[in-house]
């Protein structure tokens, strides 16, 4: 077992790794749980010293960060802090020297000007020198929580590192699913939420690759090389254009603050139940009782059956606002009550966001270069404020490429 905290050569790792039996996974680690490690070496984030005191021009609501590790990305001089909320929820922020609080680092990069590190900068490296490989025995092992900007890894998974013979992988743990298996990108991740996928890479049928080539090469004839499996490409999604989208007067939304119905509008009695107990579950979990749900459901104004456009089904339910804003408007992701997993809440890749290139709301996935399933053409700072009608991709484009019928 190696020492912690001593600076180890590449051979003694390997030869850690081989003395534990060539484990294939490390351990298995929470939000909470990488917030308070301590990352030896390089790997070691900044953090305040333990006699620091809170600056006196600093809010009454918050205090010096003492307890967990300090972002590596920084600037010189600025410090940590955390704000404990009403739920009991704990905040962190970043203040400037002067005392001026920030609560993203985007904000951040925008006041000073530049652009941030977004990995920790690695080791100075000889020349020449080949790149180390690392092992999941490694005492600097411990893996790095995602800190994109669309926060697109819940909280209540867990992360670990998986063994591949160029080094270690990340790899991503549902709740509840700590024995069965893991995801391995963040792409299969997005597929998990948005109920696409619901397989998991088994912990116990994993073995290393250099088992997986022999055993593929005894299963070969004799003499014959063995081809690579060709591999599937999936077709690439066709771009819609403006005349591709067709008013839906059945599509209605309405705005519920901190989950309720506060509005002369129809709300469907299931929905409005279940959009209670998902603000119940939210709250459990961290977020704010204020935190604002949307609700897309058919308009009790139409329903006559040629007027049901296929996508309402798929998009209709609640979305919850995130904590974290996108192109500096509110951004809804896509959720559902799900008794089978230990929070009671599930999601889905589905965000209703602005789409700052297009300069339009739209509902899809988060990414402003794809096409929308549904678009309000509309300048608001909240998608409810607008006048318009919501536009929905038409059956007719729909039917000219399938994958758009698999939204949600």
């Amino acid at each position: 077992m190696a020492e912690p905290g001593k600076c180890m050569s590449e051979e003694e790792c390997r030869n850690n790794w081989e003395a534990q039996g060539k484990p294939l996974f490390g351990k298995i680690w929470s939000y909470e749980e990488l917030q308070v490690v301590e990352r030896p070496g390089r790997y070691q984030q900044k953090k305040p010293a333990k006699d620091l005191e809170t600056p006196a021009n600093w809010p009454k609501d918050t205090v010096i960060d003492r307890t967990s590790k300090w972002v590596f990305w920084l600037p010189e001089g600025w410090q940590q802090g955390i704000r404990t909320s009403v739920a009991g929820k704990i905040l962190k922020c970043y203040f400037t020297p002067e005392g001026k609080r920030f609560w993203h680092k985007k904000d951040i990069e925008k006041y000073i000007g530049y652009s941030l590190p977004t990995v920790e900068p690695p080791a100075a490296k000889e020349e020449g020198a080949k790149p180390r490989t690392r092992y999941v025995t490694d005492p600097d092992a411990i893996p790095i929580w995602p800190e994109d900007e669309d926060d697109w890894l819940p909280k209540d998974f867990k992360i670990a590192f998986r063994q591949l013979p160029s080094g270690l992988h990340r790899i991503f743990i549902p709740p509840g699913r700590e024995q069965e298996g893991f995801l391995y990108h963040r792409s299969t991740v997005q597929e998990y939420l948005s109920g696409e996928k619901t397989s998991l890479s088994s912990f116990g049928n994993s073995k290393p690759m250099a088992d997986i080539s022999a055993a593929v090469a005894e299963r070969a004839p004799q003499g014959k090389a063995q081809k690579a499996p060709k591999r599937k490409h999936t077709e690439e999604r066709k771009q819609a254009h403006a005349e591709d989208y067709s008013p839906c007067p059945s599509f209605a939304m309405l705005q519920l603050p901190g989950g309720t119905v506060q509005s002369t509008t129809a709300l469907p009695e299931e929905l409005q139940k279940e959009a209670e107990a998902a603000h119940g579950l939210l709250v459990k979990r961290g977020f704010l009782p204020s935190t604002d749900l949307i609700a897309i459901f058919r308009s009790s104004d139409d329903f006559s059956a040629e007027s049901v456009h296929p996508l309402l089904k798929v998009l209709g339910g609640l979305y919850f606002r995130m904590t974290l804003a996108f192109n500096g408007r509110p951004v809804y992701q896509r959720m559902y009550l799900a008794g089978s997993v230990a929070s009671g809440l599930a999601c889905k890749g589905t965000y209703i966001f602005w789409n700052s290139k297009q300069s339009r709301w739209q509902i899809g996935v988060l990414d402003e270069d794809r096409s929308g399933f549904a678009l309000l053409d509309e300048d608001c700072q909240i998608p409810i404020q607008a006048s318009r009608q919501w536009m929905l991709l038409s059956e007719t484009f729909m039917k000219s490429d399938a994958s758009y019928s698999k939204a949600g």
